[in-house]
């Protein structure tokens, strides 16, 4: 029944014996669909069907290496050194292709040292100071083999902010994907350096602990997502031919997505100060009892690429953004992702009780409340928005009438859309007067925005 969409155009078949038959004109297959296939980027089988493998490499080292040593007879350093490699090949990646050839290079590099000092002042009193630094250096989605980009390919109006190969070719109703993984390569580097001290004394039936520390954290990502672009080829239900297939040697996308090579450079501090009493009030009953008080700075961005919505606010920073849309430096905004929450409090209340007092039977409880740290999937969800960074998500209208030439749907996504959009790559510095109506940008953009809540609460459980 598909054929009816199609095959009455006679610009890709004027022998009506052969358009009854579904043979697109060899002549008239798409300028852009004939060259990727030349090049071989789409798989093929006489049969139809294709059953692919490809050799995956895992490789792994690790090495952990600890020093003790008595400085003194009071003085004690422990000295614990470590590193991880594993670089990777995934033949077939899981947010890329079902094809073959479009593996991806993954490199995770971790290192980290911890050094501790103790000193005994008293046979009752014990302080010890800890260093901590680690290191995350990660390389994900590196194409594993080069490929022509757009501009060779014939996307001429595709100019992307970094080419990495061939745009993604996405066909639904068949359930393939071709191309590299649109969430790379991504570059990840992530720092963490950890101070706390901490002093035991013990005094009658008190064995009290004090302390304190305070860390350091970086996020520092390149992220390249969907960088060189993807046309969508639905085929049933979609604007084309009713064949995914089909729509793409013909030209006719449903819709075309690209998006930004973006840095982020997050940073936050972390501190927390505690006491706590283990107090053995008599021979069957211990009582712990402890506060502790922790604050965590929101993430900040050194650029500043970062915004939230409050409504009733208007920005200065960006004097053209809509209503509501503020970012790190207009009046009643946060510096960072959200407001500072610098009420975690965190008692700890806790009991042991032997009711006969013969030590056969324990009866133990406690409570306390444990905070977490904001520090992972907002380090990318923030990363790549707009205004900051370019991005595009264009809609195709159905093809009306008989062509006279082949459809520019693949070589000018921009000027083909409906509506016909600016191409925003790549992308420029920030324009702080940019017009965000004309710019195809409100309320916040043409790809998937995530905001953060500017009242965040810190979790606890």
């Amino acid at each position: 029944m598909w054929l009816r969409f199609y095959w009455p155009i006679p610009f890709f078949q004027s022998d009506p014996t052969k358009a009854a038959c579904a043979i697109i004109d060899p002549t008239k297959i798409n300028p852009v669909a004939r060259k990727c296939i030349a090049e071989g980027l789409l798989p093929n089988s006489p049969t139809g069907v294709l059953n692919s493998q490809s050799a995956a490499q895992d490789n792994r080292k690790e090495l952990t290496m600890r020093f003790d040593f008595n400085l003194t007879k009071n003085d004690q350093l422990s000295v614990t050194l470590g590193g991880f490699r594993n670089p990777s090949l995934v033949p077939f990646d899981r947010n890329a292709s079902g094809a073959p050839g479009f593996g991806s290079i993954n490199q995770v590099n971790n290192y980290f040292g911890n050094f501790t000092y103790g000193r005994k002042f008293s046979p009752n009193a014990w302080n010890e100071f800890r260093v901590t630094v680690q290191r995350h250096n990660s390389l994900q989605a590196d194409p594993q083999r080069s490929l022509p980009g757009p501009s060779a390919l014939g996307f001429t109006n595709i100019t992307p902010d970094l080419t990495t190969g061939p745009p993604v070719l996405l066909f639904d109703s068949s359930g393939l994907t071709v191309g590299f993984s649109p969430q790379g390569p991504t570059n990840v580097i992530r720092n963490a350096f950890v101070y706390s001290d901490t002093l035991s004394w013990t005094h009658g039936h008190h064995a009290l602990k004090f302390g304190g520390g305070f860390s350091a954290y970086q996020a520092n990502i390149d992220f390249a997502f969907f960088v060189d672009g993807a046309f969508d080829f639905v085929g049933t239900g979609g604007i084309g031919t009713g064949n995914d297939f089909a729509d793409f040697l013909t030209g006719q996308p449903i819709d075309y997505q690209q998006g930004p090579r973006s840095p982020t450079n997050a940073r936050t501090k972390f501190l927390f100060g505690l006491a706590e009493d283990e107090w053995r009030v008599n021979k069957k009953l211990t009582l712990t009892l402890g506060l502790r008080y922790e604050y965590s700075t929101p993430k900040l961005d050194t650029h500043g690429d970062t915004f939230n919505v409050i409504p009733g606010l208007h920005s200065t920073v960006f004097p053209n953004a809509p209503s509501g849309l503020v970012f790190p430096g207009d009046t009643g905004a946060p510096r960072g992702v959200n407001f500072p929450d610098k009420n975690n409090w965190a008692p700890r209340i806790g009991f042991a009780w032997d009711p006969a007092g013969t030590a056969k039977t324990s009866i133990r409880g406690g409570f306390g409340v444990f905070y977490d740290i904001l520090k992972a999937e907002d380090n990318l969800q923030d990363n790549g928005q707009p205004p900051f960074f370019a991005s595009a998500f264009l809609n195709f209208n159905p093809l009306l009438g008989n062509p006279t030439a082949d459809l520019p749907n693949l070589a000018d996504p921009y000027n083909s859309a409906s509506p016909v959009a600016p191409n925003p790559f790549p992308s420029k510095p920030v324009d702080h007067n940019i017009d965000f109506a004309e710019a195809g940008i409100l309320p916040f953009g043409n790809t998937g925005i995530f905001l953060d809540e500017p009242h965040l609460r810190t979790p606890y459980t």
